[in-house]
C-alpha cells in the first residue's frame, strides 16, 4: 500500500468535484501567501483549478497542502519522495478552505444527479470518490449518518464553517449547496484512506 503524491492527492479531489480544468499549457497558478504564512492559491484568479503541475513554483513558497503531503521543497534536492503520516495531514484535510470547497462542489455534484434515495447516494458517491460500490457496512453505515444528520441538521453548507471558509464553499459551487450532512459526507469521502492510498 502506498499513499498517492501530493499533487495525485489535489488534482484527484478537483477530479472528483468535477472542478478540475483540463487546458493544458499556458502560464502558471499563481499562488500567494496568506498573513498567518499559509500558501494557497486564489480560486478567483483563471484556471485556479488547473493540475498542480502548473502551479507556481518558488524556493521560498510551496503550497501549504501539498508541503504538508511531502511535497518536496524547490531550495534543496530530492532524489526520492519520503511518505510520512502525520497528524497535520488530517487537518489539512478537514479544515483546509480547499478541502471544504472540493466537499462542498461534491455534494452538489451528486445532488444534481438525483439519488433515489440515500442507499443510492451512497452508492454513487462511492464510485464517483473510489471507483467502486461501497461494502455492506461501509453502506449501512453512511445511510445511518446521511438519515440521523438529516433529521439533526438542515443548515445550508454555508453556515458549517468559519466567514473565510464559507466563502471558500460559496465559490466553489456559485450558488445553493446541499445540505451540511451531505457535505460532511463527501469531505469523509475526500479524507479516506481509500481515497488516498493504493493498494
Amino acid at each position: 500500500m502506498r499513499r498517492l503524491p501530493a499533487e495525485a492527492i489535489r488534482d484527484g479531489m478537483l477530479v472528483v468535484a468535477s472542478d478540475l480544468d483540463s487546458v493544458s499549457f499556458g502560464p502558471y497558478i499563481p499562488t500567494k501567501q496568506t498573513p498567518v504564512g499559509e500558501v494557497i492559491v486564489d480560486e478567483n484568479v483563471p484556471g485556479a483549478f488547473r493540475r498542480s503541475v502548473y502551479l507556481q513554483q518558488r524556493r521560498s513558497q510551496s503550497l501549504s497542502l501539498l508541503k504538508v503531503f511531502d511535497a518536496p521543497a524547490l531550495a534543496t534536492i530530492c532524489s526520492s519522495r519520503v511518505s510520512s503520516s502525520v497528524p497535520l495531514q488530517s487537518l489539512a484535510l478537514l479544515n483546509s478552505d480547499f478541502a471544504l470547497g472540493r466537499a462542498a462542489a461534491f455534494a452538489r455534484r451528486i445532488d444534481q444527479l438525483r439519488p433515489a434515495d440515500h442507499h443510492e447516494l451512497v452508492q454513487v458517491a462511492y464510485r464517483l470518490a473510489l471507483g467502486r460500490d461501497p461494502t455492506t457496512e461501509e453502506s449501512t453505515l453512511a445511510v445511518g449518518f446521511l438519515a440521523d444528520e438529516s433529521l439533526s441538521s438542515s443548515r445550508p453548507a454555508s453556515e458549517i464553517a468559519s466567514p473565510a471558509q464559507a466563502d471558500a464553499v460559496a465559490v466553489a459551487v456559485n450558488a445553493t449547496t446541499p445540505n451540511e450532512c451531505l457535505v460532511e459526507f463527501c469531505q469523509m469521502l475526500l479524507a479516506s484512506n481509500p481515497f488516498l492510498y493504493l493498494e
